[in-house]
This record gives C-alpha cells, structure tokens and sequence, in this order.
C-alpha cells in the first residue's frame, strides 16, 4: 500500500498547458508572521498578509512562447493534482513575479505567478 502525498503536476496559464519537470509548489494566501525580539528581550511577532503563489518549473519545448509566458499579467494560473487530493488550486489575476530565466542546457524555465488563490475540490 502506497502513503503516496503528492501527484503530477498539471500547469495552465491563459488556458494553455505547459510540460513541466514534475515539481511545483503553492504558497496559501494568508497571514505571514515574523518573529522580532524588543530591547528587552521579550518576543512578539508582526503578520503581514501574504498572497497566493504558484511555482512551477517548466520545460521549454517547441512552439513555447517564453515572452508570452514571462510577461503575464491578469491571467488565470492553474495548477492541479499537485498534493494528491485532487483539488485544484487557482489563481485569479495572476502575475508572474520572477525573473524570466531560462536555463539553456536542461531546457527549464522557472515561473512564479502571484494572485488571488482559490481552492476547489
């Protein structure tokens, strides 16, 4: 019997799917805390509201548009079957936030997408 957490990765931007190296991540929208020490040595803690991100490695193939890809904004990024439940994690709105580099001798392009997350069954 199998304990199996995570499944494939399933990556849409725009409403076009991409081949990915089977990796991802999601970073829930929510509050983000820091712990902080004041001059006496007490600690306490400040939140900042954090959004949803999802990061995918993708690898680049014929025909992928890596401009089109890199320069999103106010697209809808969907990424699917990632924890093994099922669920679909998505993101309205979304902007990619990261640098734009591709790594030419294994053919991968990492993207990081920000928005507003939502999680269906």
């Amino acid at each position: 019997m199998s304990n199996k957490i995570g499944g494939p990765l399933h990556f849409n931007i725009g409403g076009s799917a991409f081949s990915c190296n089977g990796e991802g991540e999601i970073t829930f929208a929510r509050l983000k805390r820091e712990a902080l020490v004041d001059d006496q040595g007490r600690t306490f803690y400040t939140e900042m509201p954090q959004a949803g991100s999802i990061t995918a490695t993708l690898l680049v193939v014929p025909g992928l548009d890596v401009h089109a890809v890199t320069d999103g904004v106010d697209g809808t990024a969907v990424i699917s079957g990632y924890t093994g439940d099922g669920r679909r994690y998505v993101l309205r709105n979304a902007v990619h936030t990261g640098d734009g580099k591709v790594t030419p001798n294994t053919g991968q392009l990492p993207v990081i997408y920000h928005g507003d997350m939502e999680v269906s069954a």
